[in-house]
């Protein structure tokens, strides 16, 4: 099936891409919306492009939603509105790098340290971006530490390029769905839909 797909930027990009591969689905046309509160503006606009053997994925980060439950979070996403079954929502918790962490025995290489420092339950970190630079700060690489994350813990010049390298060639995305409930949710809910 083809999935049309709504993200708030690069890495999004590269990881709904990803997971709709694995998924067996056909990469349909990108929306970068630049930011989670365009999405949360415009979403349901999308909804207008599934039909039979289309559909749409909106992939944003929940911790942007500022609701206290995902359920709550699809009400306003959806303006309340009823949408098509193969218009699907999905929250990374608390942000998309949750589903990177996850899978601990790449990105720990990735990274340069040893799988034991990285978290094993992602989804429950208060801000993962930021676990992701403190672990870059005990690197052996010294690409990753110089490379990765600024010294004020902001992305560094080749984060973006680093992550999609990541996303690309080494996630195992059956690892990560092991360590992150809402990756696995997600991937669950993708290989449901069917044409119409």
């Amino acid at each position: 099936m083809k999935i049309h797909f709504v993200v708030e930027g690069e890495l999004e990009y590269f990881v709904a891409r990803k997971i709709l591969l694995f998924c067996g689905h056909q990469i349909g046309t990108p929306y970068k919306k630049r930011g989670s509160g365009n999405i949360q503006k415009q979403a349901y606009i999308y909804a207008n492009l599934v039909q039979g053997d289309v559909g749409v994925l909106v992939l944003t980060d929940f911790m942007d939603t500022k609701c206290p439950c995902a359920t709550q979070a699809l009400k306003v996403y959806r303006h309340e509105k009823r949408m098509p079954s193969n218009f699907i929502i999905r929250f990374a918790v608390p942000e998309l790098e949750s589903w990177l962490l996850a899978d601990r025995a790449n990105f720990s290489n990735l990274l340069g340290v040893s799988p034991t420092k990285l978290p094993a339950q992602p989804d429950t970190l208060s801000d993962p971006k930021k676990t992701i630079g403190q672990l870059a700060r005990l690197s052996r690489k010294k690409d990753i530490k110089e490379d990765l994350v600024t010294s004020s813990g902001r992305q560094g010049r080749r984060y973006i390029p680093l992550m999609q390298r990541f996303v690309e060639k080494e996630w195992d995305i059956e690892a990560a769905m092991k360590a992150s409930s809402s990756l696995a949710r997600c991937i669950a809910r993708l290989r449901e839909i069917k044409p119409a």
